[in-house]
């Protein structure tokens, strides 16, 4: 989305040409415009606009508005407000939760999302689904927490700092193309796929053929298995797939 940003460091617009030329209302020229990034983490905005000497700027606000210009002004803020950091949501059958878990073969401890199935406001307790499925591991199942025990058992998840990161090198690389300055390659256009050609009818096989074929005498009905057509068997480091890069 592009748009102009606001006094209060929301957007004004969303939506809308390339960015212009950067500048000052009070000169007569338009500001540039902002390019925001998509799926932030709730609250919070992320924008790049590019300055008057084409630079591209990444701005971050959190949630009670205050801008952020740096990563580091990011990360220090982030630090000063635990609240940010850990945002506590609000106990429902279906919010997500994290609890700490122990990886048996390893003994390390990590904290595992998961799934509120139940809460029991009158008894204090949320029981909570689990699912793991990756390349090591692959499982599903429940466990019953104390809702006492939430910052020890059980917590509500993290800030990603990764997850805004990502999202302002969205948002510079958005803006970036918007100026004919992208950093990646533009895609190759796929070639149309080549029609097939009607198979040609096989001829017949002399008994002669056949034998010297597989040695025997009376195997005139096998036939030869041969490779199918590149688009149709799995691709291989030698023969890329179509379409691939």
């Amino acid at each position: 989305d592009t748009g102009t940003p606001d006094d209060a460091g929301g957007s004004s617009g969303a939506g809308g040409s390339s960015a212009t030329g950067g500048g000052t209302s009070g000169s007569g020229t338009a500001p540039a415009a902002a390019f925001y990034a998509n799926n932030v983490p709730e609250g919070w905005i992320v924008f790049a606009q590019a300055d008057k000497e084409g630079v591209v700027r990444t701005v971050f606000i959190a949630p009670t508005k205050k801008k952020l210009k740096t990563l580091e002004e990011l990360q220090a803020f982030v630090a000063k407000h635990p609240a940010i950091a850990q945002p506590e949501g609000e106990l429902a059958v279906g919010a997500v939760v994290e609890a700490e878990m122990q990886d048996e073969p390893s003994g390390a401890v990590e904290w595992i999302s998961g799934t509120v199935l139940k809460f029991n406001a009158k008894g204090g307790t949320i029981k909570v689904q689990f699912r793991i499925e990756n390349t090591t591991e692959k499982g599903e199942w429940s466990e019953t927490y104390k809702v006492a025990d939430k910052g020890k058992e059980w917590r509500w998840p993290l800030l990603s700092l990764d997850r805004l990161y990502a999202c302002a090198e969205e948002a510079t690389e958005t803006c970036l193309q918007s100026l004919g300055k992208s950093k990646g390659k533009p895609a190759k256009p796929e070639k149309p796929a080549k029609a097939e050609k009607p198979a040609k009818p096989e001829k017949p096989e002399t008994e002669k053929g056949a034998e010297k074929a597989v040695g025997v005498a009376g195997a005139s009905s096998l036939k030869r298995v041969g490779r199918p057509p590149a688009h149709e068997r799995p691709p291989t480091l030698e023969e890329p797939s179509p379409g691939g890069k």
